[in-house]
């Protein structure tokens, strides 16, 4: 005969949030992805302020320490999108070693894809939704430093906005980081139940990053914009289709009356050819041709070194050699299309790999879209939507740079893996809180129950090395 106190409860699964190293792992993370993201320590050294030395790689050593002894490194390495990049980690060092320098290929190696990498690993720190809308105020808040330092901070180089030196003294690289982050200005306004009054401040930040972004004349990300307007026009509601349709005509009226002749002429060179007299639209022009000779380039060095490419990071020495043997000048640039970038410098399979690793992104995002209406949060919609707009921007960003090895791509690989689990174990907590549980008897009740196992989630909680909890439900 079974007591009262002897029948199980059903037992609603533990949060991964509640794992005290995993919450000390994903503070770290979340200061180490502001300095990535903002450039912090580039901004404060033009701004006149000294820069403390080794803090990026002593934050970035710390972080990849404790994600992987937390078990948070285990959440986003065990699945496609880890295998996806274990694959392109392995072949980039193999490429490394059949490099043509291989001098060059360890320093891309080591200063550029390995620190992306751990920006990927730190993502698996992010165990819940509450989290990841953190991690979304983060980027947000490192793409307003880097917005308002455009203005107390910028020149005009060449009619371009721009700051004086590091990656933000390129115009280009200065447009995309505010580019990619301003989706996540507007996921406030994405997310259900927000009063209007709380849409203020993110639309004038967007409006804010956006004029940035047309003040730099980065063509390139010109077309990201239309791109991103798409994929919001296409996912809205009809409603939305008409206020979205009613604000694109307004913006463009505005852009035509307000941005300067000369960024004017450098955007009208994407629909045509140079005007006469016109010595920017010329200039934007020869560019454009300069561009189009180094994918070309690009191409043939991938059909001459189809399997290991020329190494990582070697694609201008590389490019050099071939207009040497062609009887041309050596422009001595990069390729200019990250796509062409990674064929050349780590040949097909490299690509491959590349392109395999974004499916998986999109495959995640797509997933989380379509679930995300059984998250009575309203949370993952807003995220979804802002990750996806992101994502769009990049990839387009990334045909017109060479920008491969940056880490705004395994962020957002990392975030796509860290959401669709966080996601299901929010929706694996619904469900077991609604299954009806049986009354309990009364305490003079002698009736025979029969004793039923207690309902596991599934989800280990993770802990050291991420082995998981045994004797946990």
């Amino acid at each position: 005969m079974t007591s009262v106190s002897q029948i199980p409860r059903l037992q609603v699964a533990p949060s991964p949030e509640t794992d005290l190293l995993l919450k000390l792992a994903f503070a770290f993370f979340v200061v180490d992805l502001f300095l990535v993201v903002s450039r912090f320590l580039e901004i404060i050294t033009l701004g006149g302020g000294g820069r403390i030395p080794y803090l990026g790689v002593t934050l970035h050593v710390v972080t990849l320490m404790l994600a992987i002894v937390s078990g948070g490194a285990k959440r986003v390495v065990a699945s496609k999108l880890g295998l996806s990049l274990a694959l392109f980690t392995g072949w980039m060092m193999l490429c490394t070693l059949a490099s043509t320098w291989r001098g060059g290929s360890v320093d891309t190696l080591a200063r550029e894809w390995l620190p992306s990498l751990i920006v990927f690993i730190g993502c698996g720190t992010i165990a819940t939704l509450q989290q990841l809308r953190k991690i979304s105020t983060v980027i947000a808040a490192g793409t307003a430093i880097i917005a308002v330092a455009s203005y107390a901070l910028g020149v005009s180089l060449e009619d371009r906005l721009t700051l004086a030196s590091g990656t933000l003294g390129n115009s280009n690289e200065l447009s995309m980081l505010l580019l990619l982050g301003t989706p996540f200005f507007l996921v406030p306004v994405f997310s259900k139940g927000t009063s209007h009054w709380r849409w203020v401040v993110p639309f004038v930040l967007c409006a804010g990053a956006l004029i940035i972004v047309i003040r730099s004349a980065s063509r390139s990300n010109l077309i990201a914009i239309v791109v991103m307007l798409l994929v919001l026009f296409w996912t809205s509601t009809f409603a939305g289709k008409i206020k979205l349709g009613v604000l694109t005509v307004v913006l463009v009226l505005v852009f035509v009356a307000m941005v300067p002749r000369e960024v004017l002429s450098r955007y009208v060179t994407i629909f045509g050819t140079a005007g006469a007299n016109d010595e920017i639209a010329e200039s934007a022009e020869e560019s454009s041709l300069a561009r189009q000779h180094l994918f070309q380039q690009s191409l043939k060095l991938t059909m001459e070194h189809p399997i290991f490419g020329l190494g990582p990071g070697i694609f201008a020495v590389g490019e050099a050699d071939l207009a040497k043997s062609q009887g041309q000048m050596a422009s001595w640039h990069v390729s200019h299309n990250s796509y062409t970038q990674v064929s050349s410098e780590m040949g097909i399979p490299g690509l491959l790999l590349y392109l395999a690793g974004m499916w998986f992104t999109f495959r995640n995002i797509f997933w989380i879209r379509a679930q995300s209406g059984k998250d009575p949060s309203g949370r993952a919609s807003a995220l979804g939507l802002a990750m996806l707009l992101s994502l769009m921007g990049l990839g387009v960003n990334l045909f017109f740079s060479s920008n491969a090895y940056f880490s705004y791509l395994p962020m957002l690989m990392g975030m796509s893996v860290a959401f669709r689990k966080s996601l299901q174990f929010e929706m694996s907590r619904y469900s077991l809180a609604s299954v009806p549980q049986a009354p309990l008897p009364a305490p003079e009740s002698r009736t025979t129950l029969p004793v039923k196992p207690a309902v596991s989630s599934g989800k280990p909680v993770y802990r050291f090395l991420g082995r998981s909890a045994r004797g946990r439900v």
